[in-house]
């Protein structure tokens, strides 16, 4: 019988990594198979420099995934900022706009059940102990 791990992913804006080629990184709608590998073998508690490990877990891991959302799925830029400059705004978790617009955000949540954005993931092992 085939042994099988469910990871649902859920969260109001998230982005997984594509191709990177020069100055711009590109973002995809699910993230890829090394990605998910990396957040299992970090999960197992594998060493970043265990590299056996964690090419045994990428080539014994079969990967599913797809979405389920209310709104539609749309790729958006993302800027961010790294260099301190008193015009930029720098993210700051207590700045009084984020608290704002994390309790707006969580109240709608709160009063109604919707899940705005699912990632469903399935993998199976395939030399299952």
């Amino acid at each position: 019988m085939q042994k099988f791990v469910h990871i649902r992913l859920s969260s109001l804006f998230s982005s997984y990594s594509a191709q990177a080629a020069g100055p711009n990184k590109e973002t995809d709608r699910f993230p890829g198979i090394s990605q998910i590998s990396g957040l299992l073998a970090n999960a197992m508690g594998y060493d970043h420099q265990d590299y056996d490990k964690k090419e045994e877990l990428l080539n014994n891991l079969k990967f599913v995934s797809f979405r389920e959302s209310i709104l539609p799925n749309r790729i958006m830029r993302d800027y961010q900022t790294v260099r301190r400059n008193k015009n930029i705004f720098m993210y700051n978790k207590k700045h009084p706009i984020l608290e704002g617009l994390k309790k707006v955000i969580m109240q709608l949540l709160c009063r109604t059940n919707i899940i705005i954005k699912t990632i469903m993931l399935m993998f199976y092992c395939k030399s299952a102990a």
